[in-house]
């Protein structure tokens, strides 16, 4: 029987296998630098939004909102939930799309019969996630506070 010997450059191994490391770390700082850019730019209380194609207001054709969720007073979310509990079960109403509907509506001080029938589903999609990241930013910042 032949007798296969190997040798291996240990030094060459622990060389490669921290370079590795050292990459992994260098993504993650990115990723994480990347997430808090994005934190800092993203203002969850105020904006404006743009439709996709005009809708029909009192001032005529509109092509963009501003909203304002800071002026929604505690007991206007109150009867907005109660308003929508009647109507459908509810387990969370951030994560309701008829709580974001109306509270997107009230930000944006519009008619929610007008976001029912006039925009496109994507835009509907599109401000009741804005009133959802609201509901849940507000949530967690409170949270944090407590700690």
């Amino acid at each position: 029987m032949e007798e296969i010997r190997v040798d291996f450059d240990k030094n060459a191994m622990a060389r490669d296998a921290e370079e590795e490391v050292f990459a992994v770390e260098d993504r993650d700082e990115e990723i994480y630098t990347d997430a808090k850019d994005n934190e800092d730019e993203e203002n969850v209380e105020k904006g404006v939004f743009r439709f996709s194609k005009p809708v029909l207001l009192d001032d005529g054709e509109v092509r963009e909102i501003n909203y304002d969720f800071t002026k929604i007073k505690p007991i206007q979310y109150l009867n907005i939930c109660k308003q929508v509990a009647k109507k459908e079960y509810m387990v969370n109403p951030a994560l309701n799309m008829s709580v974001q509907a109306n509270m997107f509506c009230k930000a944006a001080d519009i008619p929610v019969s007008i976001i029912k029938t006039q925009i496109t589903v994507p835009d509907f999609q599109a401000m009741c996630l804005i009133a959802q990241n609201f509901l849940l930013s507000s949530r967690d910042n409170e949270e944090s506070d407590l700690l």
